[in-house]
């Protein structure tokens, strides 16, 4: 409830995925009114795994990205399911679902819809809507309270723009849509070296894209000799681990 101290407040949560999801429930649970606003079509943020990703930029040059997700398809949890859930809300074994302690990301998926669904939380979600635009409200009054502008937009009609004021704004959009390439000078452009694309959110096509000038094929050959998906991709990653490393290393002893 909320605190004889204190009004009800309107709070506008970006994004529901676990802290977005959370988030609005304690919020309601203190007595505020939530709107929660959603890009996708469902909750779960990252873990609400997109396998359609040919048509997003590899190197995330486009402010809006086409997929929020960088889960790839044979991704699991590298942390037991006893501490990823909430203290209230544990992440338990359902039957007929992926029972491991170290389950795959569509189960954390799953877990994230029981949570939402047990506490009634779809009901405050504005799916398909993505906001473009958050700025506070200017007041010549010194000590008014603040006020939020948020811009949003209906995905499902491209022209409904809606503008609305709220006393308090929650960020929970995340920070692993967009990736980060390292600013090291002449790493992409003077390096007698081909460039490399990190194809992030494809992993399952092989994550990797290299020019044909870089032998790594010897990891090639030993990967034609094994069935396990898992065995090609650490190969490839060793391979580009180590010439990252002798690029980096070759750049700044020149300096």
């Amino acid at each position: 409830m909320v605190s004889p101290l204190s009004l009800s407040k309107k709070v506008c949560v970006i994004g529901a995925g676990p802290s977005g999801l959370v988030a609005a429930r304690e919020l309601r649970k203190e007595g505020h009114s939530v709107v929660v606003l959603e890009q996708r079509h469902d909750v779960g943020g990252q873990w609400l795994y997109e396998p359609n990703v040919d048509s997003e930029d590899p190197l995330g040059k486009k402010k809006f990205l086409q997929v929020h997700s960088s889960i790839y398809a044979s991704l699991r949890l590298i942390s037991p399911r006893e501490i990823m859930g909430f203290t209230d809300f544990p992440f338990l074994v359902k039957k007929g679902r992926d029972t491991r302690r170290f389950p795959g990301h569509r189960e954390l998926w799953l877990y994230l819809k029981d949570f939402c669904e047990h506490f009634g939380l779809r009901e405050m979600i504005r799916f398909n809507t993505s906001v473009e635009y958050v700025r506070m409200l200017e007041y010549d009054e010194i000590g008014k309270d603040l006020k939020w502008m948020v811009k949003s937009r209906d995905k499902s009609s491209e022209e409904m723009v809606v503008e609305e004021v709220f006393d308090a704004v929650v960020v929970a959009t995340g920070h692993y849509s967009h990736p980060r390439l390292p600013t090291i000078k002449g790493l992409l452009k003077e390096i007698p070296l081909p460039s490399i694309v990190l194809l992030r959110k494809e992993w399952e096509k092989e994550l990797l894209t290299l020019d044909e000038r870089i032998y790594d094929h010897e990891f090639s050959s030993r990967s034609r000799h094994t069935d396990r998906h898992q065995t090609k991709i650490n190969q490839k990653l060793f391979s580009l681990s180590f010439f990252l490393y002798m690029t980096c290393s070759c750049l700044l002893s020149n300096q």
